[in-house]
């Protein structure tokens, strides 16, 4: 006879079961968390774009986060849904962080390559980069998944929480005001 699969806890949206107070977890308490959670967390890191080699960076920051955000802790039901919530923000550092070493690593003859259009990459890099700074993060979370990570809309939903629809709604708007950005550079430069 084959064993009964374990229900998820998250679905019921019920509290994890570990005891903590406003003054923090415990050692014994944050043990436990980490022992319950940690594949959520590595798991979810790499959904959220992390590369796997990095995942044990963010997981480590995500518990981090927890034990010096303590207050937070009253404000969720559910253990998971606080880690995702510090997950999220920890994630788009993180990528920041990964971005801005990925150009600076690029050796200069890769950087002053022109492409046939006669943009340059670093100017593309800083283009990207500029973008993703001023949009606003709801949208700046698609579109990076969506496009930069690879991620499709599903994927997406399922990393963020959020419905399908509402994936292809941000992602739609996203590309919308990047295209803008880049005709409005066209322009600007005579492309």
């Amino acid at each position: 006879m084959p064993s009964p699969r374990p229900t998820p806890r998250a679905s019921q949206g019920e509290p994890q079961g570990v005891p903590i107070d406003a003054r923090g977890p415990t050692p014994r308490s944050l043990r436990r968390i980490y022992d319950e959670h940690h594949a959520f967390v590595r798991r979810n890191a790499i959904r959220l774009g992390i590369p796997h080699g990095h995942a044990d960076d963010v997981v480590q920051e995500v518990f981090v986060t927890l034990v010096r955000r303590s207050e937070a802790l009253g404000e969720f039901r559910s253990m998971r849904a606080l880690l995702f919530a510090i997950e999220r923000r920890v994630c788009a550092n993180y990528r920041r962080k990964l971005d801005r070493k990925a150009v600076q690593a690029l050796p200069a003859a890769a950087l002053l390559a022109v492409d046939d259009d006669g943009f340059d990459r670093i100017e593309a890099a800083h283009t990207v980069a500029r973008f993703l700074r001023r949009l606003d993060e709801p949208r700046r979370e698609v579109f990076v998944l969506a496009e930069l990570e690879g991620m499709s809309a599903p994927e997406i939903a399922e990393a963020l929480g959020i419905n399908v629809n509402t994936v292809y709604t941000r992602l739609r708007a996203a590309r919308q005001r990047f295209f803008r950005l880049v005709s409005a550079r066209e322009e600007h430069h005579g492309g």
